[in-house]
Parts: structure tokens; C-alpha cells; sequence
């Protein structure tokens, strides 16, 4: 791509973008603080389903220093809903380093790489749109758009992301602010440059795309190889003594790491074992799948209640019952809760 076709295409993105770009909050403020939630809750999330999160959280945790005192409970709990949790907790490790350091919040793609939890993608967005620093920002919708405009099959190998990164940085000389840059792209390959029954009629980019003037920009970029992932079999065990429950906090990292639950065991790998002496289940529920993006698990559930039941076994303890409703939990644990709480001291089967 030479300099000037790199300015026209920058200029005609950022003029439709001026036109057609969506408006989301983070995009109104220059807070760096701010936009790292959002870059965080934004992973893995469609944008709609963050806006309330990402509010509901700011007006709890306004400042870096509110996040970096907070109890992780009462971080995950403002997180509960969204899902990939280890994201909360990566945003609560980073929070209270930087705190530590005392430094401030960074303003450079090479200052954001050494917050916990940080990556490459990431520092260039929180440089550029907190910073303005010419740092392109490659999520999956640009590494598409960019796949096509210069016809690239596989735009994340090291040889094609090098001249993703050259033709935005052109962009960016030629057409002024390098974080709208970043933004028109986004929504670029949001609305217009899609996966699938891409609009090319419409694009900004389309007169000096590459896969468009071949005649099938749906090849680019090539589709990856994804196996399916495992289906296990999961028993949650909600167990009752006089009005308290037997809990116990997830190891984190992994699947819903960090968060509570109720004593589980995953029937085709093992699990967390806890052997309670006399109880007497109630109630078992009806099998239900809950889909997570690398796994499914098929839950099935047990209550039931014990007469004396000792101290709890490690790494469980007893709460009371209300203050389940409280703990952080994913959403299979909440879901048996919320049949477990309705049942009546007589046997019940669903």
C-alpha cells in the first residue's frame, strides 16, 4: 500500500466513520481508568450486553484506587452475569499493582505491558484511546477488515500482522487522530465489513480493497480450525444443616475461577470430592446444559439436608443461607440455587 492510498483510505474511514460510527460511553471520555474497564468487559462480550455492566461498575468503582480496595467478592459480584471471570480478576491484580507502584495510570503501549493482565491488543487500544498514540489496535473485527482491504488469507501470522500494523499506521499519518482511526475500524468490520454478506457497497475502503476486486471477499481471512470442545457431566450438591449451606470458593483461573460454589463433581474427570456422613437427599433436579465457549457442561443437581454435620471438610465452609443470594457465583451454581431454595421439607423429584 503506498502513502497515498493509505491517506485517501484514511481520510474516506474517517469520514464515514464521523457519519456512521456507533456512540458507546468509553468512546466519550479520555479516562484511562474508564476505558481499561471496558476494554476488559469488552473481551469475549458483545457491546450491548457490556453498556450496563460497564456503568454499574464505574458508579462502584469510579478510580483505580476504589478498585485496587475492594474486596474480590464485592469485585465479582459487580461482575456476576457477564461471565469469564478471571477478566474481573486480572482488572482487580492489575488495579492494586499499579496502586502499589504509585506511578499513575500509564500513557505509553510499552507502560500498559507491564500492568498484570495486559496484553499487546490491549496496551495499543489503552495507549491509543486513552493517549492518542499511533498504536494500532488489531481486535478480530480489524484483523478482518485489514484481512480483506489487503488480501490476506491469515492476518494474525507474524509476517501479514506486521503489514496490518504498516497499512494502519499509514492510515493514521494521513488522516489525523490515530484512536478514531482505531475506533472507524471496529465498527468497520462491526456493521459493514462482516463475516458473512460483507456491505461492500458502503464501505469507505471498498474502491482500494483487494479481496473485494478479486470478486469474493468472503474468503479472507481463511477460516480457522476449531474442534468442538468436551461435554462433561457435572453433579452439583446443595447441602443443608438448620439453615446454612456447605460452599466453597473456586481455585482461580479456569472456568468461573474465583467465584463460589456448591460442592461439585465433574463425572468423567474427577472433581472436588467432599464426603458429608448422613445426609438425606430431598430432591434431584432435571439435567440442563450450560454452554461455555471452549466446554458444556451437563448439570445435574442433588439437595439435601444432614442432621449433625461436623465441621465443614476443607476447602468447603457453612454460610447461611441468605447469604448465598450474596456470594458471587456463575450461573449453573445460581441456577440450582435457585431450584434448591424453592423446595419444601417433603421429597420432591423434578
Amino acid at each position: 500500500m503506498t502513502a497515498d492510498e493509505a491517506r485517501t483510505l484514511g481520510q474516506g474511514l474517517l469520514a464515514w466513520y464521523r457519519r456512521s460510527g456507533r456512540r458507546l460511553p468509553w468512546r466519550e471520555t479520555r479516562d484511562p481508568f474508564a476505558i481499561w474497564v471496558s476494554e476488559v468487559m469488552l473481551q469475549q462480550t458483545r457491546v450491548e450486553t457490556v453498556i450496563p455492566y460497564y456503568h454499574r461498575f464505574l458508579r462502584r468503582f469510579p478510580t483505580v484506587e476504589a478498585l485496587a480496595a475492594a474486596a474480590t467478592d464485592e469485585v465479582l459480584g459487580q461482575w456476576e452475569g457477564l461471565g469469564y471471570y478471571a477478566r474481573a480478576l486480572r482488572l482487580h491484580e492489575g488495579a492494586r499493582a499499579m496502586v502499589r507502584r504509585g506511578e499513575g495510570l500509564p500513557g505509553s503501549v510499552a507502560a500498559w505491558r507491564e500492568v498484570p493482565g495486559v496484553g499487546p491488543y490491549m496496551a495499543a487500544a489503552l495507549a491509543s484511546f486513552a493517549s492518542g498514540a499511533a498504536a494500532p489496535a488489531v481486535d478480530g473485527n480489524v484483523a478482518r477488515v485489514m484481512s480483506r482491504v489487503l488480501a490476506l488469507p491469515r492476518p494474525r501470522l507474524a509476517a501479514s500482522a506486521r503489514a496490518v500494523a504498516g497499512a494502519i499506521e499509514a492510515m493514521m499519518a494521513g488522516a489525523g487522530d490515530p484512536a478514531e482511526v482505531n475506533h472507524a475500524l471496529m465498527d468497520l468490520g462491526a456493521t459493514v465489513c462482516r463475516a458473512r454478506a460483507p456491505r461492500c457497497g458502503v464501505c469507505p475502503l471498498a474502491s482500494l480493497c483487494r479481496a473485494r476486486s478479486g470478486g469474493d471477499p468472503e474468503r479472507y481471512p481463511a477460516p480457522e480450525a476449531r474442534g468442538r470442545g468436551p461435554v462433561l457431566a457435572v453433579r452439583i450438591h446443595v447441602i443443608r444443616h438448620l439453615g446454612r449451606v456447605l460452599v466453597y470458593r473456586r481455585p482461580p483461573g479456569g472456568i468461573l475461577g474465583g467465584l463460589w460454589a456448591f460442592p461439585a463433581r465433574f463425572e468423567n474427570e474427577g472433581g472436588l470430592a467432599v464426603e458429608i456422613p448422613g445426609v438425606t437427599w430431598r430432591a434431584e433436579r432435571q439435567a440442563f446444559r450450560h454452554v461455555f465457549t471452549h466446554q458444556t457442561w451437563q448439570v445435574t443437581a442433588r439437595a439435601g439436608d444432614v442432621a449433625r454435620p461436623g465441621p465443614a471438610p476443607d476447602p468447603t465452609r457453612w454460610v447461611d443461607a441468605p447469604a448465598v443470594d450474596r456470594l458471587p457465583m456463575g450461573r449453573p451454581d445460581r441456577r440450582v440455587w435457585a431450584w434448591a431454595r424453592e423446595l419444601g421439607p417433603a421429597t420432591v423429584t423434578l
